[in-house]
């Protein structure tokens, strides 16, 4: 996910009306990574992966083995809803002690 986010620059798309089908692809594919890998790790990092998948604005009832799996968990079509409350009071941070 690293390698993905670090060569397409999704920043860059961000204001390209015409790169908005890549952006969106983009995210995606983060979003999902984030929340699949939050998933698996919840047994080894409860207390960290909670707060990913908080962030993430998953439901409880999602974060499980049932949920694993590309484009699972979530209706296709929906809007990936960001808890921004967690970011903006500076928990992000917390993600990465």
């Amino acid at each position: 996910i690293n390698k993905l986010i670090q060569d397409d620059a999704p920043w860059s798309y961000a204001t390209d009306p015409n790169s908005q089908q890549r952006l969106q692809f983009v995210t995606f594919y983060t979003y999902e990574t984030l929340r699949i890998l939050g998933t698996l790790l919840q047994p080894v990092m409860p207390t960290k992966m909670k707060l990913v998948l908080d962030v993430l604005n998953v439901p409880e009832e999602n974060r499980n083995w049932n949920g694993i799996g590309i484009g699972k968990g979530w209706d296709k079509g929906s809007e990936v809803k960001l808890n921004w409350n967690l970011l903006t009071e500076g928990r992000l941070f917390e993600l990465v002690k």
